[in-house]
């Protein structure tokens, strides 16, 4: 339904200008003729800290379930801005962290858990064991005859083999050579199961407090915009007579206009 409207033009002393204007929103006058675009710093900043609050809203939004409960919490909105913002981001590194160690696992998992003490024990008295991978109709068979070579496994068509060899009798076949990482696949999956009970903390902290951050967030949002339009509306007062009048255009819907009148009626504006 469009609701009927009234356009007013007043003309206030600007000493009165801001509770005046503070007074004329409250009786309803819903928009205000935009004489500029321009904002302040205070207004850019409130913006901003708008669109934050809305972002982390949004977020912990996905959270609320019937069971969410509403709970008490003595943090300024701010803090617990910054709190989720830092979850988030923490989260987010988490999961990278998450994706890397899963990368690397699913690389050394071909070769199983073996005991790589026991290889540089080997290495010290002139034992070499090379880790090799092939294509798996590129492996001959009888390489087995001619080399100390232990098949380990075969996955996605790639053949994962060993050799053991003197140091001083060195192997030269075509297969590519494998370089293991510094960590092993036992601490890798150590490493995993860490980053995953910090990101299982993290979700905790999340369906704990959503219900509860998004109110604050919802309350502190509508403050915050009635701050920023007020000040915007200030702002868009035209400056008469030497600055000493304030011109405004506004409109207000004729269902609310009667006390806008009586209100202007006693101010004698």
């Amino acid at each position: 339904m469009i609701e009927s409207m009234r356009k007013y033009t007043f003309v206030i002393y600007r000493p009165d200008y801001p509770d005046l204007l503070s007074r004329m929103q409250e009786l309803g006058m819903v928009h205000i003729s935009r004489s500029s675009e321009a904002k302040t710093e205070n207004l850019l900043k409130t913006q901003d800290l708008i669109e934050r609050m809305n972002s982390a809203a949004k977020y912990v939004d996905k959270y609320i379930t019937d069971e969410s409960e509403t709970l008490h919490t003595v943090y300024h909105t701010m803090k617990i801005l910054k709190q989720v913002e830092d979850a988030v981001q923490t989260k987010e590194a988490l999961q990278r962290q998450a994706d890397g160690q899963r990368k690397a696992i699913t690389e050394l998992k071909p070769w199983g858990h073996f005991d790589r003490q026991l290889v540089n024990e080997l290495k010290t008295k002139g034992i070499e064991v090379d880790f090799y991978t092939c294509p798996k109709n590129h492996f001959r068979d009888e390489w087995k005859k001619e080399l100390c070579l232990q098949e380990l496994s075969i996955a996605a068509g790639i053949v994962y083999f060993v050799v053991v060899h003197w140091e001083d009798e060195p192997v030269n076949f075509d297969s590519d050579r494998f370089r293991f990482p510094d960590r092993s696949l036992n601490e890798l999956e150590r490493e995993l199961k860490a980053t995953q009970e910090k990101l299982t903390e993290i979700e905790t902290f999340f369906q704990t407090y959503s219900r509860s951050y998004y109110l604050r967030f919802q309350d502190e949002i509508i403050k915050l915009t009635a701050d920023y339009d007020y000040e915007d509306a200030v702002q868009q007062g035209i400056p008469e007579a030497d600055e000493h009048i304030m011109v405004l255009i506004g409109w207000i819907p004729q269902r609310l206009e009667a006390d806008l009148v009586q209100f202007i009626s006693k101010q004698n504006i």
